[in-house]
């Protein structure tokens, strides 16, 4: 700039051609610039997002490695939002790491160095002040809000939560006539949502309007510190217009950093929450022997079983029981007596508090689990399916299974016949919980499953107390086959759905109270005969499976 102000005419003595090659390898540069920038997201990308969907699916195994407890605890909707935001957590932040705060420190480093040769060094100190002073600012007022933005992340999984438990319990709400309820419920979770944004939003004002003062006052300061340089001769035009175009240069990044480090903090914020839950360890610990997954049935042991769920009464009082491989068992009595935490307890939920459990002769807490799960199959009161197909359903105990196999498992259960009567067959889909099946055609579903994992000990937890009389008859003969050659556990209210069984354990108060057979236990005339003869008073017997 010194030069041609000095010089104005020495630009006529140049050749045309080399102008205009300046002047094109000028736009070409730029262009070439712009191109690269755009190329290093491109060649980001596939790193960026692989890295996010290893987290992602590295944080979903981790969470099903959790005991029941962490579930029974956290909302599944908080859950979900987690992994979505920690995916794209672990991308923004690569992303603002490598390609902003990186290079705008380089940016930086190289402007302040620039100054202090080319220009003073006074110009370059006001200029990292500056630099200084906006990222302090940034930093004080963002933290200020990164209250807010983590309740509002807690809240907008509850508000998530909530989505899903009203359009999965659809049937009750409507047949409880709560939709205004449970909208206005829903309202109230978004109107502390929007109240904790709101106030994120008016730090987030206050951060910008301080962001644009500094960086004025900065670049006034530099004008006016090279302005009066210019005056007392110290500095060229040349060196002002050089510190102009530098300051300049600097303020442009500087207000991208801001919003940045604001996208940055609330990234930081959802990995926050990944952290806490990767550093959160099951209770239940794995074991290390192998359970044989196929052949005889299972022999059970339970010896002085103790156990209470956290800070509440005890559950369990000193159990033992035995079932010997091929032996069926059921365990009956009040609601709240210990019968479905014993089965908890196998399936290794929980640890009792005092007490062995042995299976093949083996102390429960030795086995692998999945060893364990793979030799026992559940048919439970509800069953659960996905919102998929019949096939699928089936198939969900053993992935591997032929079509061949899964057809025979249907037949076993008694439910190929009606699926052949659905439009698309095994293809149709079962809705949300399987609300398109009947009861029946549920329960069946999972004796199916059942059929197909072949194993090695059944469970039946009040299987069929949510059916009526006929198909509860129906799918008693079915598990009745299920469980031949198979060590079987029957949790049940209903007696009569267990005369069959070799021997029937009776609790109350988290003790087995009577132990024998159907008949021995009504020639007791104990607790077991009276709920015997208070159930025939209710409703009338119904013909037991032979």
């Amino acid at each position: 700039m010194d030069k041609l102000q000095s010089a104005p005419n020495d630009l006529r003595d140049l050749s045309p051609k080399l102008v205009l090659g300046a002047l094109v390898f000028s736009a070409f540069s730029k262009a070439i610039g712009a191109g690269m920038n755009e190329m290093r997201y491109v060649v980001f990308a596939p790193l960026g997002y692989a890295t996010g969907r290893r987290v992602a699916v590295h944080l979903l195994d981790h969470i099903l490695h959790l005991d029941l407890t962490f579930h029974l605890e956290k909302s599944s909707g908080l859950l979900e939002r987690i992994i979505v935001r920690a995916q794209r957590a672990v991308v923004h932040v690569f992303r603002a790491i490598v390609f902003t705060f990186i290079p705008t420190a380089v940016e930086l480093g190289c402007v302040c160095t620039l100054l202090a040769k080319q220009v003073n060094i006074t110009v370059a100190g006001v200029v990292l002040v500056t630099f200084v002073a906006y990222i302090l600012w940034t930093i004080k007022i963002t933290d200020a809000a990164a209250s807010s933005r983590k309740e509002a992340i807690k809240i907008e999984g509850l508000a998530t939560g909530k989505i899903m438990d009203v359009l999965l319990n659809f049937e009750l709400v409507t047949q409880s006539n709560t939709r205004k309820l449970e909208v206005h419920r829903y309202h109230d979770l978004l109107m502390r949502h929007q109240n904790v944004i709101l106030d994120a939003e008016h730090l987030s004002a206050t951060l910008n309007a301080g962001q644009a003062f500094i960086l004025a006052a900065g670049v006034a300061s530099v004008m006016a510190l090279s302005g009066l340089s210019v005056t007392q001769g110290s500095m060229t035009i040349g060196d002002l217009v050089l510190a102009n175009g530098l300051i300049l240069q600097i303020s442009a990044p500087l207000q991208f950093l801001g919003f940045l480090y604001r996208d940055l903090r609330q990234s930081l914020l959802d990995l926050d929450f990944l952290f806490n839950i990767l550093i959160t360890r099951p209770s239940v610990k794995d074991g290390h022997i192998e359970l044989q997954k196929v052949g005889p049935g299972m022999k059970i042991q339970a010896e002085n079983l103790h156990f209470r769920y956290r800070s509440s009464r005890k559950i369990l009082n000193g159990v033992s029981l035995t079932a010997n491989p091929g032996e069926s068992i059921a365990i009956v009595g009040p609601s709240g007596c210990g019968k479905s935490t014993i089965v908890k307890l196998l399936l290794r939920f929980y640890y009792p508090e005092l007490g062995t459990l042995f299976l093949d002769n083996i102390d429960l807490q030795l086995l692998s689990q999945a060893s364990l799960h793979g030799a026992i199959a559940i048919v439970p009161q509800d069953t659960v399916l996905f919102n998929d197909t019949i096939y699928h359903n089936i198939t969900y105990s053993r992935p591997t299974a032929c079509k061949t196999e899964i057809i025979q498992a249907a037949k076993q259960a008694q439910l190929h016949d009606a699926v052949m009567q659905m439009p698309r067959g095994y293809n149709t889909i079962v809705g949300e919980r399987g609300l398109k099946l009947s009861g029946g055609e549920k329960q069946r579903v999972a004796i199916a499953r059942a059929f197909l994992k072949a194993p090695r000990l059944l469970i039946c937890d009040e299987a069929t107390s949510a059916l009526d009389s006929n198909t509860e008859v129906e799918v008693l003969k079915t598990l009745k086959d299920l469980s031949s050659g198979r060590t079987c556990i029957f949790v049940a209210h209903r007696l009569s759905t267990i005369m069959h069984c070799d021997k029937i354990l009776v609790m109350d108060n988290g003790s087995i109270i009577e132990e024998g057979t159907h008949k021995d236990l009504l020639s007791r005339g104990g607790t077991y005969a009276n709920m015997w003869s208070s159930q025939e008073l209710k409703e009338k017997r119904e013909p037991l499976p032979k």
